[in-house]
């Protein structure tokens, strides 16, 4: 409301921009890895990759819904309004949780199946997203923290979030693939564990005493309301981050036709662009 235009959108930008820069190049350290198994490991990932995006997306989507909340919330001076947005924001996270579980439970060797024959390829991307899916709480929950914090203009914790993640997975890959000798499992694995810590940095920024937010469980009031105002600004966004889900989905089912190999590059492609476009989504958030 009252610094400079510029040097307040490089303060909000910059964190953002280093966290996502960290985040992709945590995405191809992980390609790098698993594809030192084997190729088909890293077309069995590469399949995988949309429901990951799927993941981030619900995230993205409900943590934008609650950043938005909590921005307007705190500027019209409504703290009691912020602090349901984020409580309301934590219990959705929880709920998109059980959409990846059923997946898990009822869905995850039929999407293998949609592709390849390859019983190894399904083997071993069955069990890496089986294990994603099971995990998908800690994305859920850390992102969610994440844009909740943005919304206060807190964008330090959120970026030490991302550092935590990413450097642990990136730490813990090569321990549990090569080491202890647990292949892909081990990649997903080391992936859960990254975003647990990431989760648990967010969690702390808000349930600390330090934090700008009075966040009790008990005396908690569901509102449909709240819920209603958080997603007209986060379906938007569910469903743009979705399309690029699908857009992969659809385009692994092309190329597959001509050459399952052709799975595994594209799957490097996408890693690689987003080297290029999340410093840029960085700088979107801040904004």
């Amino acid at each position: 409301g009252y610094e400079p235009m510029l040097p307040l959108i490089i303060k909000m930008s910059l964190p953002a921009m280093l966290s996502m820069f960290i985040q992709s190049l945590y995405n191809i350290v992980d390609s790098y890895f698993v594809a030192q198994i084997s190729e088909p490991a890293l077309r069995a990932t590469s399949l995988s990759f949309p429901i990951q995006i799927l993941i981030i997306a619900i995230a993205v989507g409900t943590g934008v819904g609650v950043n938005s909340f909590v921005a307007r919330s705190l500027g019209a001076g409504r703290k009691a309004d912020a602090d349901s947005a984020v409580m309301h924001g934590v219990i959705l996270a929880m709920a998109s949780w059980i959409i990846f579980i059923v997946f898990r439970l009822f869905f995850v060797q039929r999407f293998f199946t949609l592709f390849t024959q390859d019983a190894e390829v399904i083997a071993m991307g069955s069990s890496y997203l089986g294990i994603i899916s099971l995990g998908a709480i800690f994305t859920l929950l850390q992102i969610l923290g994440e844009k909740a914090l943005q919304g206060t203009g807190n964008m330090i914790v959120p970026m030490t979030s991302q550092l935590v993640g990413a450097i642990t997975n990136i730490i813990l890959d090569p321990i549990f693939i090569f080491v202890f000798g647990w292949g892909t499992e081990g990649a997903a694995i080391a992936t859960v564990v990254g975003q647990f810590f990431g989760s648990m940095v967010t969690m702390y920024g808000l349930f600390s005493k330090k934090s700008v937010f009075d966040l009790k469980i008990k005396g908690f009031n569901w509102d449909n309301t709240t819920v209603k105002k958080i997603y007209q600004v986060g379906f938007p966004s569910i469903l743009m981050q979705s399309l690029g889900a699908f857009l992969t989905i659809f385009l692994n089912g092309i190329v597959i036709q001509f050459s399952e190999v052709a799975v595994s590059v594209l799957g490097v492609y996408f890693k690689l662009e987003s080297f290029v476009m999340m410093p840029v989504f960085g700088l979107g958030q801040g904004l």
